[in-house]
């Protein structure tokens, strides 16, 4: 159970571990992956690849940017956002689709918030 009390007024979410969750947090969450997409695949990745020819060299330089952009995490966690940036990057290769990208950038978001709280 999520919720130890069910009178308790934390609502779901707040039992998987977020808190102070409201319209706010949410909004700025969309809007923030949404610009890091734009920024990291729409942006850095195809600049790389431009330069140096590869797809690969992007995927990697794009997502270790993605990733030590984070600072405000510990370096654990960075490394799994460099694995997520690198999957948020091949799909937006596979589709040719920054809503694929920055779909997976949410769903990363919230699979991370559930298992580290």
């Amino acid at each position: 159970m999520f919720c130890q009390d069910p009178r308790s007024k934390r609502s779901l979410i707040s039992g998987l571990g977020w808190h102070h969750l409201s319209g706010w947090v949410v909004a700025g969450n969309l809007f923030s992956n949404f610009y890091e997409e734009i920024i990291y695949r729409g942006f850095v990745y195809i600049a790389i690849r431009a330069v140096t020819g590869s797809a690969v060299i992007g995927v990697v330089c794009s997502s270790l940017l993605f990733g030590l952009m984070h600072l405000q995490y510990p370096i654990e966690q960075r490394i799994v956002l460099v694995i997520g940036g690198a999957a948020a990057c091949v799909a937006y290769i596979k589709t040719r689709s920054i809503w694929a990208a920055w779909l997976n950038h949410e769903v990363v978001d919230v699979s991370m918030g559930i298992a580290l709280g």
